[in-house]
């Protein structure tokens, strides 16, 4: 005869309570982030905006003059002020979720429901940011930094290749040259720095590959030498495709406030009844970005780091 399981009793087929401890204060999410970068590249580039009711923010902005005469006297040389207009459209990221009385009051792993789903909601907003700064949204016609940047066309070859067995990853190397000096010879201040954004899988390859004339030095730190007190950012979220061996990206901003802006209005969030015991919760937030000058952004994607 089998052994009848009991609570609190050793038995063959025990129940759940007589053999595990149900944790309430500890809620393990099955989610993950890449790193976000948008708003890090950004920095003080980011725009407030209110919940007004309008969907265009409008930029002035000003032109250059002509240069001043140089001769023995004093000349009539004036000049006009001349500027443009830029125009931002702003539409918004938005969430919900729909709860019942009896919903709100129930616990989901001894916490509060709504909470839960409020901050799931935060990390889905985040990432939807990434993915619009970098890539724009067809839909609502915004570019990002991709899609409104200036492709460079193929790399030279694959970014693995160490030509002259030294250790440096030469067309690596010769790839981000090709950028610095397109910014330099654009007439672009020299000196500012310029921040690179690259996916894992080439930010692993550069960290790891040694000079062999400089053991103690990696290629990852010949390409913050080149970046005038640039940062190098690390998101797999700068591509649409799946990252691998052969389809990578990076990205070149130069840190001038005419490369581009994000506008944010910060979160909203607001509740609704929709029912006699039940009620809607909600965020939004208007967000946009706006590529100002694509020359300020280059990059190049279809990277392979192959070793030959």
């Amino acid at each position: 005869m089998k052994p009848v399981s009991k609570l609190g009793a050793d038995s063959a087929t025990p129940f759940l309570p007589d053999w595990a401890t149900f944790r309430k204060d500890v809620l393990i999410p099955q989610y993950y982030l890449q790193p976000l970068v948008i708003r890090k590249l950004a920095g003080n580039r980011v725009l407030p905006c209110k919940f007004d009711g309008k969907y265009v923010m409008t930029l002035p902005t000003l032109n250059d003059i002509s240069d001043p005469k140089y001769a023995k006297k004093p000349m009539v040389n004036d000049i006009e002020i001349d500027g443009g207009i830029i125009n931002i459209y702003m539409p918004q990221i938005s969430q919900t979720i729909t709860l019942d009385k009896d919903e709100v009051k129930l616990m989901f792993a001894g916490r509060s429901r709504l909470p839960i789903a409020i901050n799931q909601m935060l990390v889905k907003f985040a990432q939807r940011e990434d993915a619009i700064g970098f890539l724009g949204d067809s839909d609502t016609e915004i570019d990002g930094l991709i899609s409104g940047g200036t492709d460079m066309g193929n790399p030279t070859g694959a970014w693995g290749i160490e030509t002259d067995s030294d250790g440096v990853l030469s067309n690596l190397q010769t790839d981000i040259d090709a950028i610095i000096d397109k910014f330099l010879v654009a007439g672009y201040p020299l000196n500012t720095p310029i921040d690179l954004v690259m996916t894992s899988t080439i930010y692993t390859k550069i960290k790891n590959t040694v000079l062999s004339y400089a053991p103690t030095m990696t290629n990852l730190d010949l390409l913050k030498n080149k970046l005038y007190g640039g940062k190098i950012y690390v998101t797999n979220n700068c591509q649409s495709a799946a990252v691998s061996g052969t389809a990578n990206t990076c990205i070149a901003i130069l840190r001038h406030p005419a490369a581009f802006t994000l506008v944010s209005s910060g979160m909203e969030q607001a509740q609704r009844r929709t029912g006699l015991w039940s009620w809607r919760y909600g965020l939004r937030e208007k967000f946009s970005m706006k590529v100002i000058t694509p020359a300020m952004i280059q990059w190049y994607d279809g990277i392979s780091i192959a070793q030959s």
